[in-house]
């Protein structure tokens, strides 16, 4: 099982494309495909805060990645 937690915004085309390089890699160590769980949580940038209590994204501390 393979959970990602990722700002939203990524189309379902990346999404599956992350899905099939996931279980090609996988497959290669001799893991099955059917034994292969993915599961992408999304969220905002209001959802990040990275310590003392402030969620940086929104303060303007830091830079919303791919705004």
């Amino acid at each position: 099982m393979i959970q990602i937690f990722t700002q939203s915004g990524h189309s379902t085309e990346v999404e599956q494309r992350l899905y099939r390089t996931i279980a090609k890699h996988l497959e290669a160590l001799g893991i099955a495909g059917e034994d292969i769980f993915v599961s992408i949580m999304e969220n905002g940038p209001q959802d990040w805060p990275f310590g003392f209590g402030r969620a940086q994204y929104v303060q303007g501390d830091l830079a919303v990645p791919g705004r």
